[in-house]
Protein backbone atom coordinates (compact mmCIF):
# COMPACT_ATOMS: atom_id res chain seq x y z
CA UNK A 1 0.00 0.00 0.00
CA UNK A 2 2.85 2.41 0.67
CA UNK A 3 4.08 2.07 -2.90
CA UNK A 4 0.65 2.98 -4.30
CA UNK A 5 0.54 6.17 -2.18
CA UNK A 6 4.00 7.27 -3.36
CA UNK A 7 3.08 7.23 -7.09
CA UNK A 8 0.73 10.29 -7.06
CA UNK A 9 3.30 12.28 -5.07
CA UNK A 10 5.96 11.40 -7.62
CA UNK A 11 3.69 12.48 -10.51
CA UNK A 12 2.99 15.82 -8.85
CA UNK A 13 6.70 16.40 -8.41
CA UNK A 14 7.41 15.64 -12.09
CA UNK A 15 4.61 17.90 -13.32
CA UNK A 16 5.80 20.72 -11.09
CA UNK A 17 9.34 20.38 -12.42
CA UNK A 18 8.08 20.39 -16.01
CA UNK A 19 5.98 23.52 -15.48
CA UNK A 20 8.89 25.28 -13.81
CA UNK A 21 11.15 24.48 -16.78
CA UNK A 22 8.65 25.93 -19.27
CA UNK A 23 8.46 29.18 -17.33
CA UNK A 24 12.24 29.55 -17.19
CA UNK A 25 12.82 29.01 -20.94
CA UNK A 26 10.07 31.35 -22.14
CA UNK A 27 11.74 34.25 -23.97
CA UNK A 28 10.63 37.85 -23.50
CA UNK A 29 9.12 39.52 -26.55
CA UNK A 30 9.38 42.91 -28.19
CA UNK A 31 7.75 44.56 -31.18
CA UNK A 32 9.16 45.93 -34.43
CA UNK A 33 7.84 47.69 -37.52
CA UNK A 34 9.72 47.30 -40.81
CA UNK A 35 10.28 50.37 -42.99
CA UNK A 36 11.69 49.60 -46.45
CA UNK A 37 12.60 51.98 -49.29
CA UNK A 38 14.28 51.33 -52.66
CA UNK A 39 17.04 53.57 -54.01
CA UNK A 40 17.69 53.60 -57.76
CA UNK A 41 20.89 55.64 -57.53
CA UNK A 42 24.13 53.91 -58.48
CA UNK A 43 27.76 54.76 -57.82
CA UNK A 44 28.61 55.96 -61.33
CA UNK A 45 25.64 57.47 -63.10
CA UNK A 46 26.13 58.53 -66.70
CA UNK A 47 22.95 57.37 -68.44
CA UNK A 48 19.48 56.05 -67.82
CA UNK A 49 18.51 52.49 -68.67
CA UNK A 50 14.81 53.09 -69.05
CA UNK A 51 14.07 50.41 -66.46
CA UNK A 52 11.64 51.63 -63.82
CA UNK A 53 12.36 51.19 -60.14
CA UNK A 54 10.29 48.23 -58.86
CA UNK A 55 7.40 48.85 -56.51
CA UNK A 56 8.71 48.52 -52.96
CA UNK A 57 5.60 46.53 -52.09
CA UNK A 58 6.78 43.74 -54.42
CA UNK A 59 9.99 43.14 -52.46
CA UNK A 60 10.36 39.91 -50.53
CA UNK A 61 11.30 40.39 -46.87
CA UNK A 62 13.09 37.57 -45.06
CA UNK A 63 13.92 37.43 -41.37
CA UNK A 64 16.78 35.34 -39.94
CA UNK A 65 17.71 34.57 -36.35
CA UNK A 66 21.20 35.01 -34.88
CA UNK A 67 22.26 31.68 -36.42
CA UNK A 68 21.05 32.84 -39.87
CA UNK A 69 18.15 30.41 -39.90
CA UNK A 70 15.23 31.89 -41.85
CA UNK A 71 11.97 31.91 -39.93
CA UNK A 72 9.82 34.35 -41.90
CA UNK A 73 9.30 35.35 -45.54
CA UNK A 74 6.62 37.81 -46.62
CA UNK A 75 5.91 40.32 -49.35
CA UNK A 76 6.59 43.80 -48.01
CA UNK A 77 3.08 44.84 -49.05
CA UNK A 78 1.71 42.28 -46.58
CA UNK A 79 3.67 43.53 -43.55
CA UNK A 80 4.19 47.23 -44.27
CA UNK A 81 2.99 49.32 -41.33
CA UNK A 82 2.22 46.26 -39.23
CA UNK A 83 3.70 45.58 -35.80
CA UNK A 84 5.50 42.25 -35.55
CA UNK A 85 5.88 40.52 -32.20
CA UNK A 86 9.23 38.75 -31.92
CA UNK A 87 11.40 37.17 -29.26
CA UNK A 88 14.05 39.48 -27.90
CA UNK A 89 17.43 39.07 -29.55
CA UNK A 90 19.49 39.92 -32.62
CA UNK A 91 18.13 39.30 -36.11
CA UNK A 92 18.92 39.96 -39.78
CA UNK A 93 16.52 41.41 -42.32
CA UNK A 94 17.06 40.71 -46.02
CA UNK A 95 14.79 42.40 -48.58
CA UNK A 96 15.19 41.72 -52.30
CA UNK A 97 13.61 42.06 -55.72
CA UNK A 98 14.75 40.25 -58.86
CA UNK A 99 17.21 37.43 -59.53
CA UNK A 100 20.72 37.49 -57.98
CA UNK A 101 22.24 35.93 -61.13
CA UNK A 102 19.82 37.51 -63.58
CA UNK A 103 21.28 38.93 -66.81
CA UNK A 104 19.52 41.18 -69.28
CA UNK A 105 18.26 44.64 -70.07
CA UNK A 106 15.34 44.20 -67.69
CA UNK A 107 17.09 42.29 -64.89
CA UNK A 108 17.99 44.74 -62.13
CA UNK A 109 18.46 43.04 -58.76
CA UNK A 110 17.83 45.09 -55.63
CA UNK A 111 18.77 44.03 -52.13
CA UNK A 112 18.86 45.36 -48.58
CA UNK A 113 20.42 43.64 -45.60
CA UNK A 114 20.53 44.93 -42.06
CA UNK A 115 21.07 43.56 -38.56
CA UNK A 116 18.68 44.71 -35.83
CA UNK A 117 17.94 44.02 -32.18
CA UNK A 118 14.57 43.39 -30.53
CA UNK A 119 14.51 44.55 -26.91
CA UNK A 120 12.15 43.00 -24.35
CA UNK A 121 8.78 44.75 -24.03
CA UNK A 122 9.85 47.62 -26.30
CA UNK A 123 8.74 48.82 -29.72
CA UNK A 124 11.25 49.63 -32.46
CA UNK A 125 11.51 50.30 -36.18
CA UNK A 126 13.79 48.46 -38.60
CA UNK A 127 14.81 50.75 -41.48
CA UNK A 128 16.39 49.31 -44.62
CA UNK A 129 17.28 50.80 -48.01
CA UNK A 130 17.41 48.44 -50.99
CA UNK A 131 20.04 49.34 -53.59
CA UNK A 132 21.09 47.85 -56.89
CA UNK A 133 22.94 44.62 -56.06
CA UNK A 134 24.17 43.77 -59.54
CA UNK A 135 26.14 45.83 -62.08
CA UNK A 136 24.61 48.22 -64.58
CA UNK A 137 26.47 48.15 -67.92
CA UNK A 138 26.20 50.34 -71.01
CA UNK A 139 28.13 50.51 -74.30
CA UNK A 140 28.68 53.76 -76.17
CA UNK A 141 29.73 53.49 -79.81
CA UNK A 142 31.82 56.33 -81.21
CA UNK A 143 31.31 58.05 -84.56
CA UNK A 144 34.41 56.48 -86.11
CA UNK A 145 33.40 52.86 -85.59
CA UNK A 146 30.01 53.69 -87.07
CA UNK A 147 31.77 55.05 -90.16
CA UNK A 148 34.37 52.24 -90.46
CA UNK A 149 32.15 49.17 -89.96
CA UNK A 150 28.71 48.16 -91.17
CA UNK A 151 28.25 45.25 -88.79
CA UNK A 152 29.53 45.19 -85.20
CA UNK A 153 28.41 44.37 -81.67
CA UNK A 154 29.88 44.07 -78.17
CA UNK A 155 29.66 41.18 -75.70
CA UNK A 156 30.24 41.80 -71.99
CA UNK A 157 30.81 38.43 -70.34
CA UNK A 158 31.22 37.39 -66.71
CA UNK A 159 34.66 35.85 -66.13
CA UNK A 160 33.38 33.23 -63.66
CA UNK A 161 29.89 32.51 -64.94
CA UNK A 162 30.93 31.84 -68.53
CA UNK A 163 27.39 31.66 -69.90
CA UNK A 164 26.48 34.96 -68.28
CA UNK A 165 26.78 37.66 -70.95
CA UNK A 166 25.20 40.82 -72.30
CA UNK A 167 25.16 41.52 -76.05
CA UNK A 168 25.01 45.14 -77.24
CA UNK A 169 24.05 45.47 -80.90
CA UNK A 170 25.29 48.43 -82.95
CA UNK A 171 22.08 50.37 -82.29
CA UNK A 172 21.64 49.43 -78.62
CA UNK A 173 21.19 52.44 -76.33
CA UNK A 174 19.87 50.71 -73.21
CA UNK A 175 21.89 49.67 -70.18
CA UNK A 176 21.88 46.03 -69.10
CA UNK A 177 22.42 44.21 -65.82
CA UNK A 178 24.90 41.51 -64.88
CA UNK A 179 26.19 40.05 -61.54
CA UNK A 180 29.18 41.77 -59.97
CA UNK A 181 32.70 40.44 -60.41
CA UNK A 182 35.29 40.37 -63.20
CA UNK A 183 33.93 41.22 -66.65
CA UNK A 184 35.46 40.55 -70.09
CA UNK A 185 34.69 42.84 -73.02
CA UNK A 186 34.85 41.58 -76.61
CA UNK A 187 33.93 43.54 -79.73
CA UNK A 188 32.90 41.69 -82.90
CA UNK A 189 33.11 43.45 -86.26
CA UNK A 190 32.90 42.43 -89.90
CA UNK A 191 36.23 43.05 -91.62
CA UNK A 192 36.41 42.38 -95.38
CA UNK A 193 33.38 40.14 -95.12
CA UNK A 194 34.80 38.14 -92.18
CA UNK A 195 33.53 38.54 -88.61
CA UNK A 196 36.48 39.10 -86.28
CA UNK A 197 36.66 39.57 -82.53
CA UNK A 198 38.74 42.04 -80.57
CA UNK A 199 39.05 41.39 -76.82
CA UNK A 200 40.03 44.18 -74.47
CA UNK A 201 43.63 43.61 -73.25
CA UNK A 202 45.54 44.82 -70.24
CA UNK A 203 49.04 46.35 -70.30
CA UNK A 204 50.67 42.90 -70.39
CA UNK A 205 48.67 41.82 -73.41
CA UNK A 206 46.43 39.47 -71.45
CA UNK A 207 42.66 39.53 -71.49
CA UNK A 208 41.60 42.43 -69.30
CA UNK A 209 39.40 41.62 -66.33
CA UNK A 210 37.26 44.61 -65.43
CA UNK A 211 36.27 44.29 -61.79
CA UNK A 212 32.82 45.68 -61.02
CA UNK A 213 31.05 45.76 -57.70
CA UNK A 214 27.31 45.70 -56.97
CA UNK A 215 25.70 49.11 -57.48
CA UNK A 216 28.36 50.12 -60.05
CA UNK A 217 27.35 51.62 -63.38
CA UNK A 218 30.09 51.22 -66.01
CA UNK A 219 30.01 52.49 -69.60
CA UNK A 220 32.37 51.00 -72.19
CA UNK A 221 33.25 53.48 -74.94
CA UNK A 222 33.92 51.54 -78.15
CA UNK A 223 35.51 53.29 -81.11
CA UNK A 224 38.20 52.90 -83.77
CA UNK A 225 41.40 54.89 -83.98
CA UNK A 226 41.32 57.29 -86.89
CA UNK A 227 45.00 56.79 -87.72
CA UNK A 228 45.29 53.07 -87.07
CA UNK A 229 41.88 51.59 -87.81
CA UNK A 230 42.06 49.41 -84.69
CA UNK A 231 39.22 48.84 -82.31
CA UNK A 232 39.94 50.53 -78.97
Amino acid sequence: MRRIRLIPALLVFLLSACNQQLIETQLPEGEVTISLIADERVEIVSAKSGTELPDVGDFWVELYNSEMVKFKKEKYSDIAGKTLSMNAGTFTLVASHGEPLGVGFDKPYYKAETIFTVEPQKKGTVEATAKLANVKVAVNYGDQIKADYNDYYTVVKHAVHKKTALTFEDNETRAGYIPGGDLIVTVYAEVDGVLKCFTLKDNSGQTALINCQPNDFITFNVNTGINYGDLI
